[in-house]
Parts: structure tokens; C-alpha cells; sequence
């Protein structure tokens, strides 16, 4: 997978794109960041310059994939910042690993509980079905 690094310090800033955003993205962004800490953009499987990876596309795995990729670069504490559904796959990469998160920022993010405010009618034909995140296992399961 595609990780984009810039900067030096620590904790990590993680930028964590939108749906189908590649790590291009944050390209304002992170030289801001990079000016006072270590900052990483990436790209989720099969998105940008990403290959796809085993498994399910469904939240879960992105955040697998992730800490493997953060694993593999010897990044360990992290700042989430998360965009649009960026923000619910932060969730779920703390929950999955919170002693690795320091940190999170939600910019203009999905909400949690978006599915419970949205009319049904806008709900039809949705890419995301299955959601459970009420709970501390959130997951969701992507439909193609």
C-alpha cells in the first residue's frame, strides 16, 4: 500500500482521506503539518496508487491494513485526523488499537449515528449496509 510521509517528530499525524479520495487529497495539508511533526498520508487498498489487499473492502480491514502499513513503516503513536468517512474509520482503528492513538480531529465528518438521522428514502441504494456502531465493534461492510 501507498504511504506518503513528510516531516519529523513525534506523535504522527495519520491523514485519513475520504470514500474514494487517494492520499492527494491532504496535499495542502500535510507540508502545514510536516513543519512541526511527522505526517503520513496514504492510500486505501485499491485506491490511487494502492493494490488491493485481501479481504473484504469493509472498515474493519481498512483499519487491519492500516496498522499493518503503519507497522511496516515503524510508525507507533498516532494522531487521527479523519475526513467524510475518514472519520468513521479513525473510530474504528482507535477501537481496534488504542493504545496506538493519541489523538483524533474529525474534519467534516460522517457521523456515527448518520444512518439513524437520514430519511429512508436517501437510504436506498446506499454503498454502506450493516452498520453497527453503537457498539465498540464498529464495522461496516461496503457493496459493490
Amino acid at each position: 500500500m501507498h504511504l506518503y510521509c513528510l516531516g519529523e517528530g513525534s506523535p504522527t499525524v495519520i491523514l485519513e482521506s475520504g470514500l474514494n479520495d487517494s492520499w492527494l487529497y491532504w496535499y495542502k495539508v500535510q507540508p502545514a503539518v510536516a513543519k512541526f511533526t511527522r505526517v503520513c498520508s496514504y492510500d486505501r487498498a485499491a485506491v490511487g496508487w494502492s493494490d488491493a489487499q485481501p479481504g473484504p473492502p469493509d472498515i474493519r480491514n481498512v483499519a487491519l491494513h492500516l496498522h499493518s502499513l503503519l507497522n511496516n513503516a515503524g510508525v507507533k503513536r498516532v494522531v487521527m485526523v479523519g475526513h467524510s468517512i475518514g472519520g468513521i474509520h479513525i473510530r474504528v482503528y482507535q477501537n481496534m488499537h488504542p493504545s496506538d492513538v493519541v489523538g483524533m480531529v474529525f474534519v467534516d465528518s460522517s457521523h456515527p449515528d448518520w444512518k439513524k438521522r437520514l430519511p429512508s428514502k436517501l437510504m436506498s441504494g446506499s454503498l454502506y449496509k450493516d452498520w453497527n456502531l453503537s457498539s465498540r465493534n464498529w464495522q461496516c461492510r461496503l457493496v459493490f
